[in-house]
């Protein structure tokens, strides 16, 4: 599937249920007919090739961080929000974990305001940064999002960057965005001119939206967007975690994460009995 960088896919990430088949045994399936193994084993392979989110110590830590800092913010208060932020090497499971935050949240909000269905409701955006990305490209992104007719490029590219970012908290209070979640911000640079206004921009952006972020990239802690004075700024609004890689553990430590992932595939893969 795409990331769900547009409010259409979004959707389709939010309302995706996850595939399961009964697990039989190999005297069972040799039971089956011709027709029967084969529709069964290719349900098998296409509950194999499905996503998975397994639930690991960072993305436990993560949702306790995102649930405190939602606490904190709760209020309407005038302080400088804080932000969470995601960083790691490539691989790490940066942008799985975020989305599964979000999907997680907009399923439980939509679900205690009864607003399921509701397609003006929209608590969660998501956005993937995109190389060299420019104060105004940033904005253009989150306009796309929603996919309306009114901020396609060709409009937005004769917009100001001011227009446009006023557009889109217009656009996200109308929507009771609640979550905005801002995918490989490494790509924003600030060496240059552009890369300085983009933090500036994004900076901005934060005090202007009633709304929490989160924000996961690569190596944050070295990335040219907190360095300088603006960059330092955003910078003390971080609330970090970083994601390592899981070792293969000693023999001696039977409570260790690799193991539980391993338990955790032989139980959710429909391997035969």
């Amino acid at each position: 599937m795409a990331a769900p960088n547009t409010l259409a896919r979004w959707e389709k990430f939010r309302q995706r249920e996850r595939l399961t088949c009964e697990v039989v045994s190999p005297r069972d399936l040799m039971r089956m007919s011709v027709e029967e193994r084969e529709d069964y084993n290719d349900l098998r392979l296409r509950v194999v090739a499905q996503d998975r989110v397994l639930k690991t110590p960072d993305l436990h830590r993560l949702e306790v961080m995102l649930a405190d800092l939602l606490a904190d913010q709760m209020e309407a208060t005038s302080v400088a929000k804080h932000m969470l932020s995601v960083s790691g090497r490539s691989g790490m499971g940066k942008s799985t974990a975020v989305q599964a935050l979000g999907r997680s949240y907009d399923r439980r909000w939509r679900r205690q305001q009864g607003r399921q269905d509701d397609v003006e409701f929209v608590p969660i955006v998501y956005v993937g940064v995109e190389p060299a990305t420019t104060p105004k490209s940033l904005m253009q992104s989150l306009a796309a999002f929603f996919n309306l007719p009114q901020y396609d490029l060709a409009v937005t590219n004769r917009m100001t960057q001011s227009q446009i970012k006023r557009a889109v908290v217009e656009t996200m209070e109308r929507a009771g965005t609640r979550l905005v979640i801002l995918d490989e911000v490494h790509n924003i640079r600030s060496n240059r001119q552009a890369g300085m206004e983009a933090a500036t921009t994004m900076k901005m952006f934060t005090d202007e939206i009633d709304a929490t972020f989160v924000i996961a990239g690569i190596d944050l802690d070295r990335v040219e967007l907190f360095q300088g004075e603006m960059g330092v700024q955003l910078d003390g609004r971080r609330r970090s975690h970083d994601m390592l890689g899981y070792a293969r553990p000693k023999p001696s430590d039977e409570a260790d994460p690799w193991l539980l992932f391993l338990d955790w595939w032989e139980h959710d893969l429909p391997l035969l009995k």
